[in-house]
This record gives structure tokens, sequence and C-alpha cells, in this order.
């Protein structure tokens, strides 16, 4: 998997950690992205747009973007 490596800051959400790496999209639509379970972090689908970054290694958004946290 070809992952793009992101800073990430303490603190932060997962919707403020996929604007910055997507900055095309619109926070409405990163929203709408994770209530429908098009993100996941590690595997497991992540539902809250404001849950807060703890732990994890690589975050996926649609089918096709992968990121690296770091």
């Amino acid at each position: 998997i070809d992952a793009i490596d992101i800073s990430v800051q303490p603190g932060q959400t997962l919707l403020d950690i996929i604007a910055g790496a997507k900055p095309e999209m619109s926070k409405s639509e990163i929203r709408r992205l994770i209530e429908q379970g098009a993100v996941e972090l590690d595997g497991t689908r992540v539902s809250d747009p404001n849950q807060v970054y703890a732990t994890g290694k690589i975050l996926k958004v649609g089918k096709r973007s992968y990121y690296s946290l770091g």
C-alpha cells in the first residue's frame, strides 16, 4: 500500500487530520464520508467526525486514499 505521510499533532480530531490531508474537500464532505463509514483507522471503521486521534498508523479515506500517521 502506498501511503502518504502526515504529521499529526496531539489532540487533533480525525476531521481536522483529513481536512489537512485533502484540502480540496470541504469539512462537510469529510464529515459525510466519516458518517457513511468510508473512513477507517487501522482497519476499524470510524463513525464520529469529532473523534480525537489517539493511536493508529494507517488512515484510509474512501476506496483508494491511504495516509500514514505519525
